[in-house]
């Protein structure tokens, strides 16, 4: 067994889902107008001083004899006519009023994210898990075993030496080289060993 029986813990994640949502960006109102006052234009005669009278003396009759002058003549009351101004005016047509003029609100609307179901959770029973394995079992212990091997014999001939030899006579020889050249001798790399091309030029 690898892996004991045991429990885990399942979590399912909650649902969504989108909702429209409607609200008001701007409300219903009202807007206030002004209309201005109307006139029209006229004239209108008025009176810019009242009727009146005065006294005043009469002319000389022409039938008079009297050479005096102020003779003939009588004082009168005078009547003395009023007196008119034709002047511009406004004369008001239609007074200055308010009109209120309904507004309407502005209605949009946005998205959002609802729960349509609540996250969970629940606990599964979990099984073992085995595995085969492979393994080595000791069948003998290492130990020590003495073998005797027999010995091997082979025939052979040799050669005794019955008598030593030696020199019976010396002579001198000249052993003077006739050219002091010398040899072409090349070694190989890192050798002191001669090779087989200088033995043959020392034995020429």
């Amino acid at each position: 067994m690898i892996k004991e029986a045991g429990e885990e813990i399942v979590i399912t994640p909650a649902e969504w889902g989108t909702q429209e949502v409607t609200y008001y960006e701007k409300e219903d109102g009202t807007k206030i107008e002004i209309e201005k006052a109307n006139f029209l234009q006229g004239f209108e005669t008025v009176e810019i001083k009242a009727a009146s009278a005065k006294w005043e003396m009469s002319e000389k009759l022409p039938d008079c004899k009297s050479n005096n002058p102020d003779d003939c003549r009588y004082w009168c009351y005078k009547p003395v006519p009023a007196e008119f101004k034709t002047m511009p005016v406004e004369k008001l047509q239609s007074d200055a009023k308010v009109n209120k003029i309904r507004v309407p609100g502005i209605i949009k609307t946005y998205i959002r994210k609802v729960m349509v179901k609540r996250p969970s959770t629940k606990v599964i029973k979990t099984v073992p898990e085995y595995k085969t394995i492979t393994k080595t079992n000791l069948v003998r212990d290492a130990r020590t075993e003495e073998v005797i091997v027999p010995a091997v014999y082979r025939s052979v001939a040799k050669q005794v030496l019955v008598k030593k030899g030696g020199l019976s006579s010396w002579k001198a020889v000249d052993c003077s080289l006739i050219d002091n050249t010398p040899l072409p001798i090349n070694w190989d790399f890192s050798s002191a060993t001669l090779n087989d091309g200088a033995k043959k030029i020392i034995d020429a």
